[in-house]
């Protein structure tokens, strides 16, 4: 991985043609700016795909796929006409690593490369790295214990989402150091073509809120603080951040 814009991107090849892509999370498809040479029509229609940094008009074709060296076959990917960008990297190549989906979606792509699992190691800066494999997570790093707490993702598709995000339950929050009371469950999705943490409006106005009652007390930094906490698969606190 490459810090780039904001985000970490990785080098693949459609095609034969080489870009360069956010390794997103958040997203379930290969989008390119312009055709791939050779490229074939995949049957499928155009569509609108709108996502947090911009939308656009996508027209589906069919190529082969090289990512780290390895030549993964021909893939479905998208190719994004009439962009519309909010910023950030909208508008820009992506490397979708969400594999499920509701029926009505167009293929993943980890959907089409039979990859199990992934891990994006964001530990060490300057040595940022992403790894597929076929295997279990515990058989993909050799038969290593799992160090981390392990977190219980939840399908939001019953919820109406089109595909199966990385979400996980929220086990606490708090903002300026006071815990957050809230009446509803709250999940939070792990996407790695974003940075920070972003709230929705109903959440933030509590934040500032929150924010704004504990800036004479204990400063505008302090109040400004963030502790977000996952629920583990065992029913404890996977991990925080702030």
């Amino acid at each position: 991985l490459a810090y780039c814009g904001g985000g970490f991107c990785v080098d693949f090849e459609v095609g034969g043609r080489r870009f360069r892509g956010v390794a997103d999370t958040g997203s379930p498809f290969i989008l390119v700016s312009t055709c791939a040479e050779g490229a074939q029509a995949s049957g499928l229609e155009d569509t609108d795909e709108m996502f947090a940094a911009g939308s656009a008009r996508v027209v589906w074709r069919r190529a082969g796929l090289g990512l780290g060296g390895v030549g993964l076959g021909n893939v479905t990917y998208g190719t994004m006409l009439e962009v519309e960008s909010y910023g950030g990297n909208g508008g820009g190549a992506f490397l979708g690593l969400i594999r499920e989906r509701a029926s009505r979606i167009r293929p993943t792509l980890l959907g089409q490369t039979g990859h199990r699992t992934i891990a994006v190691d964001l530990r060490t800066p300057g040595q940022e790295s992403l790894r597929l494999s076929s295997k279990s997570l515990s058989s993909a790093d050799g038969g290593a214990a799992v160090v981390s707490p392990l977190i219980k993702l939840l399908d939001l598709r019953s919820a109406g989402a089109p595909v199966r995000y990385y979400a996980a339950e929220v086990s606490s929050l708090s903002f300026g150091g006071e815990p957050l009371s809230w009446p509803g469950r709250i999940v939070a999705v792990l996407d790695t073509g974003t940075t920070g943490l972003g709230l929705p409006p109903v959440l933030f106005e509590r934040y500032d809120e929150l924010r704004r009652a504990r800036a004479g007390e204990v400063g505008l930094r302090a109040a400004s603080a963030v502790e977000l906490r996952l629920a583990s698969a065992t029913g404890g606190d996977g991990g925080s951040g702030g």
